[in-house]
């Protein structure tokens, strides 16, 4: 058909546009995932020469959070893929809905998860060891880090929008930032230089969230700027209710895969946690490089939703499927680029 022809023409990225575009949201994002993931291995690294319980501590601790950065990555996605379609459909209106909306999920997530982490931080970490050392510097860690869980909310949402406006360099600078002062502050916060009290393991967390803030502060200046550029003034409420249905159905199955998927790999720490503190520590020096490989694919997957959601948006229906192929194509390409990666150079980590 003159599809597929069009189709075997424009080759492996599909036409300038499409690979412009792919770039622009893909490369930013990927970026950006493994810097969040770098977050981890810095944390770890500095954390390391407190010995294993401290380790074991933060990898604990961190792992419980983990579940709240999956729950929300599910609701950005879920408004990737609705405010990418509105955007192709010329409907600002709608867009700016969609992500009032997932902002209010995410906020009311965010404030579930705080709660539980700063209230029952106790018996939460007694379910994934009985070290009581390594409990306590658990707890420690989880109750401020908690606090980050909001700055997340908020810059999640407006990262999602900025991507879908193909602005997704501003979410990479802001991240940037943020790692630069989460290093620094790990430096003087940790082990107390430069005149600041030795936090340790809470100091780990301290520089984590004031990271967080500021990156959240950086990532609404630059939506601000531009959304005055694209004169956009107006966000509502109000969806209708099939419009609201179209939404759950869109959400929960993300809301439970990911969920699903968090519990599995927690019930696989506790397991490493109960075994004991030496174990649990090597097991968590590796989850950083773990979540980096995750995070080097994650803007594909990301940038899969927008461009196909776009195109679905204007109805290009036989556009959205071909370069949803391109785009799985480029998935196993990249994850096997990393997997042999990670195998020749998995032993210079260790």
């Amino acid at each position: 058909s003159a599809a597929s022809d069009v189709y075997k023409r424009q080759g492996f990225f599909g036409d300038r546009a499409f690979a412009r575009s792919l770039m622009h949201i893909a490369l930013p994002v990927t970026l950006q995932s493994m810097l969040r993931a770098s977050f981890s291995i810095i944390d770890q690294v500095m954390i390391g020469q407190l010995g294993s319980a401290s380790i074991s501590g933060i990898g604990l601790g961190g792992k419980f959070a983990s579940i709240h950065n999956v729950v929300l990555s599910a609701v950005t996605a879920a408004g990737a893929i609705l405010i990418s379609q509105y955007l192709g459909q010329g409907s600002r209106k709608n867009a700016a809905r969609s992500y009032s909306v997932n902002l209010l999920v995410s906020l009311a997530i965010a404030a579930v998860f705080t709660l539980v982490s700063t209230r029952f931080a106790e018996p939460i970490l007694g379910l994934y060891t009985q070290d009581d050392a390594t409990r306590a510097l658990g707890q420690t860690y989880l109750q401020t880090y908690a606090w980050s869980f909001f700055p997340a909310a908020l810059s999640g949402m407006a990262e999602t929008l900025l991507c879908c406006m193909e602005a997704a360099v501003f979410p990479l600078i802001a991240s940037i930032t943020s790692l630069c002062i989460n290093t620094g502050l790990n430096y003087l916060l940790i082990f107390g230089h430069g005149g600041l009290p030795a936090l340790g393991v809470q100091g780990a967390a301290v520089a984590s969230v004031a990271a967080q803030v500021v990156s959240c502060l950086l990532v609404y200046l630059f939506l601000a700027v531009r959304l005055r550029k694209k004169q956009w003034r107006r966000f509502t409420l109000g969806f209708t209710r099939p419009e609201l249905l179209t939404y759950a159905k869109i959400l929960l199955p993300l809301l439970a895969s990911e969920f699903l998927w968090s519990l599995g790999e927690n019930v696989y720490s506790a397991i490493y946690g109960n075994i004991g503190t030496q174990a649990c520590a090597a097991m968590t020096m590796t989850t950083p490089i773990q979540c980096l490989m995750v995070g080097a694919l994650s803007g594909l997957s990301k940038a899969a939703a927008i461009l196909i959601g776009k195109s679905l948006g204007t109805q290009e229906y036989d556009r959205a499927y071909r370069d949803a192929q391109r785009l799985m194509r480029c998935g196993l390409a990249a994850s096997l680029v990393l997997s042999a990666l990670l195998l020749v150079f998995g032993r210079l980590y260790t």
